[in-house]
């Protein structure tokens, strides 16, 4: 994932860059300078359209990994209380904590985790 996060700053580099030489070549009429940085131009665009592809299917797997390892552990747990616990506990309380408390955490873990690494 770092190394995603690195590519995207290394081409938004090279991407301002193009644009600055195409304007300089368009202003000073070189049209073959100009072809060819813009050539480049797109062809950066097109690796970082595939950057952010990859970056979507790295975190969307490592999304429902931690979602997954999250759910099995409470799982876990409530399968090693011991019957006087569980008695103690309605039923509803632990469904509603699987269902409602669980899902917003992996909402807000799944927004920090795009804004920490977009």
């Amino acid at each position: 994932m770092i190394l995603l996060a690195v590519l995207y700053v290394v081409f938004t580099l090279i991407h301002v860059d193009f644009i600055q030489t195409c304007i300089d070549a368009a202003i000073t009429n070189q049209w073959t300078v100009f072809v060819y940085t813009a050539v480049g131009l797109i062809a950066v665009t097109v690796v970082r359209v595939l950057r952010n592809m990859a970056f979507g299917i790295v975190s969307k797997k490592t999304y429902c990994k931690i979602e997954k390892d999250i759910k099995d552990d409470f799982v876990n747990a409530v399968m090693a209380l011991d019957a006087a616990e569980a008695d103690e506990s309605a039923a509803g309380e632990m469904v509603t904590l699987q269902n409602d408390d669980i899902t917003a955490a992996m909402g807000f873990i799944k927004n920090g985790y795009s804004n920490l690494l977009l």
